[in-house]
């Protein structure tokens, strides 16, 4: 049985949902020696709307659908500060900003090969394994940022579901198409899953009488997860 100082964590018959949430903001760290250039990469480089502050040390910015905290390095609610990229000396996380093409990817890195305080890290270029178009480069506090445009699975949902999408799958003609839906299948983030699941995956695919099949393939098992 709980004791009375945890019977808050049990969740009654009718609270089984937790509350809806309301929107996200992820928190990065400049220090003092790149805070004013972090402000700058993404409100006038990068042209982000300013939606507010918390105090001197934080600026948010607006994302569709979510915001960006750009934090003065030493300011935190947590009782050991994280540090940023640069002092950390390590890459911990990716800012990744959605583009509607890939002009628009291209426009970016225009935009960042004329700025200062950045380094570019790559060219623009098809990126086949994760289905994308981008480029990354690294802000003033040392974060990389990757400006990226889906290009195979564009024509289809950004969350996929694979009984919504079983009868495009069908249709679809495109055996590169089955490929890399397979394999979002598998890891819809596109991003590095554990060892032994994406890493492996493949699909086989065939076509026949003008259309294809593909068999998504779960290498844990050996067996389908669904014949398409």
């Amino acid at each position: 049985m709980p004791s009375a100082s945890e019977s808050w964590l049990q969740l009654s018959p009718d609270e089984e949902q937790p509350p809806p949430l309301t929107g996200s903001i992820s928190f990065i760290y400049a220090s003092a020696e790149t805070w004013e250039a972090q402000l700058a990469f993404y409100g006038e480089i990068l042209q982000l709307g300013t939606a507010g502050s918390m105090g001197d040390g934080v600026r948010i910015f607006a994302l569709p659908g979510a915001y960006l905290g750009v934090v003065r390095q030493g300011v935190s609610a947590a009782a050991s500060p994280p540090l940023g990229a640069r002092d950390a000396g390590k890459d911990t996380v990716i800012v990744g900003l959605l583009c509607e093409s890939a002009e628009d990817v291209d426009e970016y890195y225009r935009r960042l090969a004329n700025a200062e305080d950045v380094t570019l890290e790559s060219l623009p270029a098809e990126n086949k394994a994760f289905g994308i178009y981008n480029f990354l480069v690294r802000d003033p506090a040392g974060y990389l940022v990757e400006l990226q445009v889906r290009t195979k699975l564009n024509k289809y949902p950004a969350h996929l579901s694979l009984p919504l999408l079983l009868p495009t799958l069908r249709a679809a003609a495109d055996p590169d198409d089955l490929l890399l839906l397979a394999k979002a299948f598998l890891d819809p983030t596109f991003l590095s899953a554990p060892a032994g699941l994406t890493s492996s995956a493949a699909a086989g695919v065939s076509a026949a009488g003008g259309g294809a099949a593909a068999a998504i393939v779960d290498p844990r098992g050996g067996n389908p997860r669904a014949r398409l």
